[in-house]
């Protein structure tokens, strides 16, 4: 029998808050609040310590001068308020379409402290994946290799469970891929698209133990599901029924400002 004596050292906090606190995130976010104001070109998109920063210009040297110049003042910042930034995790992408970006005769550099920046061609932002071109190629690669592996795991456990307990494992292993933020990536491409709802027909068949070649959209009503599109389509009109009533924040609100009277007719559409 091993015995362990575990010996534990009481400190004074001078500075932060313990990890796990309920009011850590909270003062976390109080304690960051002022940090877009030393920002003067970029516009900062924050959501608890996942920070990004965009600037929007016609050429890459207005582009580099002026993120170069926002992120010495962002280290500055950091460094004012006893912060670090995590360099392996800070990574930048150049967004536009293919052709403009095969044309640019240069690359950007960026550094903070003279550390030279990662240049990718996909960011993950809070579960997405945005690619260079906003194609959303590599986000559905992504989703696609996931919802594979819960066909899968369906597949083996089929034999020894009743179809109800599998209708439950696939809300819970598969159907929030479909959902999660699709209201950002739904606009892909009809080839992405079909891709996608090959997969939801694959589902279909596998807890119906129907053959390949039976119709998918007939599986999918005895299922009582809906196909991926008209899912999209309720989620955007829920969407626009949220922001035309005021249940959603402001900024959404003047997105969908412009597209009023569309918007309302697209909503009973998918509603109906």
């Amino acid at each position: 029998m091993s015995c362990y004596w575990f010996s534990f050292q009481t400190c004074l906090l001078k500075c932060g808050v313990p990890q796990g606190t309920i009011l850590s995130p909270l003062l976390f976010l109080i304690y960051i609040n002022d940090l877009p104001n030393c920002l003067s070109s970029c516009q900062p998109r924050m959501y608890a310590n996942d920070t990004h920063i965009t600037y929007a210009g016609a050429d890459l040297s207005s582009i580099q001068s002026n993120l170069n110049h926002d992120q010495s003042n962002l280290n500055k910042w950091l460094t004012s308020n006893k912060l670090t930034l995590n360099m392996t995790k800070t990574e930048f992408m150049l967004i536009g379409s293919r052709q403009r970006l095969s044309t640019l005769p240069d690359t950007l550099e960026l550094s903070i402290n003279n550390v030279p920046i990662n240049h990718v061609s996909s960011v993950k932002s809070l579960g997405v994946l945005i690619d260079e071109n906003l194609t959303w190629q590599t986000h559905i690669d992504k989703l696609s290799k996931k919802i594979a592996s819960g066909i899968g795991a369906i597949k083996r456990v089929r034999p020894f469970v009743p179809p109800a307990t599998l209708l439950y494992i696939y809300s819970a292993l598969i159907q929030p891929h479909f959902d999660y933020c699709n209201l950002v990536w739904g606009n892909c491409g009809k080839t992405l698209s079909d891709r996608l709802q090959k997969l939801q027909n694959h589902a279909a068949r596998m807890l119906t133990s129907s053959s390949y070649d039976t119709d998918a959209k007939g599986l999918i009503r005895q299922l009582g599901w809906k196909d991926l599109c008209t899912q999209r389509q309720i989620q955007k009109a829920l969407m626009v029924h949220k922001s035309l009533n005021g249940l959603v924040p402001e900024y959404v609100v003047g997105i969908l400002v412009s597209e009023r009277r569309w918007s309302v007719h697209q909503c009973r559409q998918a509603l109906e």
